[in-house]
């Protein structure tokens, strides 16, 4: 099975280092690997090489002559001979990447997934002409991955992409990046560019160019030169770019040639990071910031633009600048009084990298990132199989369903479970549910919390997984809810997957190993809890039609931030928002959409289910299609 990694970044940028995760989750048993990308040298990519990943070059700059990425199919043709890709993986600078190789990956009958690195819209008014292409590009895909839920809304907005299709998996970063400060290269690193012992380092490690905000840098020091006011400060700027002489003639006219130490491109951040107490990016654009995440991770107090998906990195553990394109001026003086605050006070400084630390170490981790992606590619993979005919059309069974999901369960791995019957689906389509347990009708206030159910329904994620009616019980509307779901099928299941006939297997295994968890419930405030044959850490009592009426309880539960519980949802269509929104913010947890199954036990239904008072449903095993 040969897998091509298509990338467009000319050199070894943001881009090119998530390529260097991306082989690793996409190498395995019986893969062989490919990568493409114009030709330079770097240590990552010999010891890809090592490590068993072929190399084929673009034989051109893809950033000096990017128009060829849009029209040259002669050169990604010739790529595709070499490897005749069965999957191929385009990572992409922005939304208007690799359309030529893409064309032919379509009219080849290839499968591929597309990665996209960029937040920036501007590019859908340069490259108007392409958005149709980009459109039926994306639809094309088998899979659409942001990397940054910014980057995700952009793509939908502004290039094309359906509401319902993309997922999210954030960038990470290797162990070295995490690792505790090296005194050793702390020392060797200022003595090499003469920097004192008691100086306050300003690391950025990015291009050097307009979007990075090296100009408003530059405006802020020469203010504090003019002021007086640079003390201690001194500053570190990694990378190389179309600005490196500009930069050089400004910091030598004004003086600051000594303040600013510009080293090129490097290799070795990590210890640029040991070296530094402060990570500076007043960027324009960012899609997500991984040089931040480094700087985090290495516990260095970051001063960024709230711009893009910076937000979603940083979180509350740095200081925010304006967004530049609402006004330099102000992002200037913001710059000028971060850093001053910064430098006086080496307590804050010390207390705000650790807290970053601290994120990023949760968040922002290489076998985070390369376990989810290694997920969505085994799923491409299926479909290659299944496309070559070397399986049946996708059925499931009831029983072997059930047994799938008991053993994620055990496992302890953190996942989410969301199942939609009947009633959520009645709910999505706009239809008044009134059951006896609660009430929806369509009206301008309800809306929202219609979308929110959709939103769930809709939402991917390697790890949360979603029971659709099946074709026995639903009918026509079967094929409906998967096709509106958008799911692929390793993550559809039964909606019914704990009844019927299957609500033996799960009294008999699922009910005993809750107690082997740290439970927190969610259900009806006249549950009888203490009647559960397990114990509940805590109960978050809802009344009926909880998910407009206690809203407010994904906020709550959310905030409380713990690790390591399983979370059972008794909540009707609110177990559904809560499966989703909980897991979005807080992937630490099972999660479990459990409906009626506990109501023998807590005996707060609003009717009886026949499955459970021994009717002729609980017999009933489903059939998928």
């Amino acid at each position: 099975m040969n897998i091509l990694i298509y990338c467009d970044d000319p050199q070894m940028g943001g881009v090119g280092h998530h390529c260097i995760i991306l082989m690793r989750a996409a190498a395995g048993e019986g893969r062989q690997v490919h990568y493409a990308q114009p030709e330079f040298s770097h240590p990552l990519l010999d010891r890809a090489v090592a490590e068993g990943v072929r190399l084929n070059w673009i034989s051109y700059d893809t950033s000096r002559e990017f128009v060829r990425t849009i029209s040259d199919v002669a050169e990604a043709g010739r790529i595709f001979d070499q490897v005749q890709p069965d999957l191929v993986l385009f990572a992409d600078c922005c939304h208007i990447s690799n359309i030529a190789a893409k064309h032919i990956a379509i009219s080849r009958g290839i499968p591929f997934i597309v990665i996209c690195h960029s937040a920036a819209s501007y590019h859908a008014q340069t490259f108007a002409p392409c958005l149709p292409v980009v459109r039926i590009q994306l639809s094309h895909a088998s899979e659409v991955i942001a990397v940054s839920e910014c980057t995700l809304q952009v793509t939908r907005q502004h290039y094309g992409l359906e509401s319902r299709r993309g997922v999210v998996v954030h960038s990470g970063r290797p162990t070295q990046f995490f690792a505790p400060r090296s005194e050793a290269n702390r020392t060797r690193i200022r003595q090499e560019l003469g920097i004192g012992e008691r100086a306050i380092i300003c690391l950025t490690a990015a291009r050097l160019c307009e979007d990075k905000g090296y100009m408003l840098q530059l405006l802020a020091l020469a203010e504090l030169q003019q002021e007086g006011r640079i003390g201690s400060l001194s500053f570190i700027w990694a990378g190389t770019g179309n600005l490196m002489p500009e930069i050089q003639r400004i910091l030598k006219s004004k003086g600051l040639d000594k303040v600013v130490n510009c080293v090129g491109a490097r290799n070795d951040i990590d210890a640029l990071c040991d070296a530094a107490d402060i990570f500076v990016l007043p960027t324009l654009h960012e899609a997500f910031g991984l040089s931040i995440a480094e700087a985090m991770g290495k516990r260095l107090a970051v001063i960024a633009s709230r711009v893009g998906g910076v937000p979603e990195v940083l979180g509350d553990t740095g200081l925010y600048l304006s967004d530049p394109m609402s006004g330099p001026r102000a992002v200037v003086k913001e710059l000028k009084e971060a850093l001053l605050s910064l430098a006086g006070d080496r307590h804050r400084l010390a207390e705000l990298g650790e807290r970053a630390h601290v994120r990023s170490s949760r968040l922002i981790t290489e076998s985070r990132m390369q376990g989810e992606l290694s997920a969505i590619i085994a799923t491409g993979l299926k479909r290659v199989v299944r496309s070559k005919g070397r399986t049946s059309p996708s059925t499931k069974n009831f029983s072997q369903e059930i047994a799938r999901m008991f053993d994620r369960l055990k496992s302890g791995e953190p996942f989410s479970f969301s199942k939609y019957a009947d009633g959520e689906w009645a709910v999505m389509r706009g239809a008044t549910v009134s059951n006896g347990e609660f009430h929806y009708e369509q009206n301008d206030q309800n809306e929202r919390y219609r979308q929110r159910l959709i939103e769930s329904f809709q939402y991917r994620n390697p790890r949360y997984y979603v029971g659709v009616s099946c074709e026995c019980c639903q009918g026509q509307a079967h094929q409906e809810m998967v096709d509106y779901s958008g799911q692929d099928e390793e993550h559809l299941t039964f909606a019914n997957i704990f009844v019927n006939s299957n609500y033996a297997f799960y009294c008999q295994n699922f009910v005993p190993e809750y107690g082997r968890h740290a439970v927190r419930l969610v259900a009806n405030r006249n549950a009888k809890v203490v009647n559960l044959p397990f114990p509940v850490e805590k109960f978050y009592p809802i009344g009926a039609s909880a998910f407009i009426e206690n809203y407010g309880l994904v906020e709550e539960i959310a905030g409380e931030g713990v690790r390591g519980r399983l979370f059972l949802f008794c909540a009707g269509p609110f177990g559904n928002i809560l499966a989703h929104q909980l897991w979005a913010i807080n992937p630490h947890n099972i999660y479990l959409d459990v409906g009626s199954t506990l109501n023998p036990w807590l005996q707060s239904e609003g009717f009886k289910r026949d499955y459970y008072v021994g009717g002729g449903f609980a017999t009933k095993t489903c059939i998928w299609r």
